[in-house]
């Protein structure tokens, strides 16, 4: 993968996870199962796009019948 024009609309893994209130290695595993959108590695550094959403809790039921 190339590197993109501009890093300004990219944040680090770090920053993201301060963002969505996460351990960094918790936004790690979302990017190594494909859970955020159009973020790039390059290397060994993942680009996150700034306006990214936090993915959804899988162990989390949202329609759960008694």
């Amino acid at each position: 993968m190339s590197m993109p024009e501009s890093l300004n609309n990219y944040a680090s893994t770090k920053e993201k996870a301060k963002e969505w209130g996460v351990q960094w290695i918790s936004v790690i595993k979302y990017l190594q199962t494909d859970r955020i959108p159009n973020a790039i590695k390059v290397g060994n550094t993942w680009l996150i796009p700034k306006d990214a959403t936090k993915p959804k809790d899988k162990r989390l039921v949202e329609n759960r019948n008694n």
